[in-house]
Formats: C-alpha cells, structure tokens, sequence
C-alpha cells in the first residue's frame, strides 16, 4: 500500500503544469519577424537595446529613429520604456507579451507605425 502511495505522488509531481524551467529567458537578442531589420537585445532585467538600422536623411547616413538604449520595467501584460536619448526621463508603457521564444509588443519606436503591435523572435 505504501508504494502505491508513493508511486501516486510521484506521477502527480511527474505531471505537474508548472513548466517554468522550460521557460526561455528575456535576456539576449530577439528580431522583428515581418522585415528581419529590427533587433531588440535585452542585456539584463532592467536595460535593452534597439538596434533599426541605417537611413539616409538629408544626405548622411544616419540611425533609424528610436534607435539607442532603453530602461525598461515589466509589469502585468505591460512594459514601461524610458529611452536615454530622450530629454524626457519619464517611463511610457506599451503592451507586451512573451511566450516561449515569441514576443509581442506596441511599437513604441517607429513614428509611423503608432500603436500597431510588432512580433519578435528570439534568435540568441
């Protein structure tokens, strides 16, 4: 009876839904999936970079806008935003999901691309 017991509790464990050590981490670099141009590099829980590319504006080759450093901060379904080239020191916060290797967010970079959601794949 005792090994039925014990063998009960260890396909109860065995089967549990708790997977979170399955879970990719947030650190490392993720790519837009529609144009493969935007990367995201989270460095560690609180900075992550942008990195969007060169243009070329009033004859120099320049970054793409919001390209650069952020602060960032998660939060339920949420994350807040604070990019260092800004004169405002205020965090904004955009929608924002991650599941496994997928995350989505609100643009929070492109001006021409106000409130629309943008899917990103980790890549490392």
């Amino acid at each position: 009876m005792k090994k039925l017991v014990f063998m009960l509790v260890i396909v109860i464990i065995g089967c549990s839904d708790d997977d979170s050590g399955n879970e990719i981490p947030l650190t490392g670099k993720w790519v837009e999936v529609s144009t493969l141009s935007d990367t995201l590099t989270f460095l560690d829980e609180e900075f992550m970079l942008l990195d969007r590319g060169r243009e070329i504006r009033s004859g120099n080759l320049l970054p793409k806008a919001g390209t650069g450093s952020y602060d960032y901060r998660l939060h339920s379904e949420k994350i807040a935003l604070r990019w260092h080239l800004s004169s405002n020191s205020a965090y904004t916060e955009y929608q924002f999901n991650k599941v496994d290797d997928i995350i989505t967010i609100e643009n929070f970079y492109d001006p021409n691309a106000v409130r629309s959601i943008q899917t990103f794949r980790k890549i490392k």
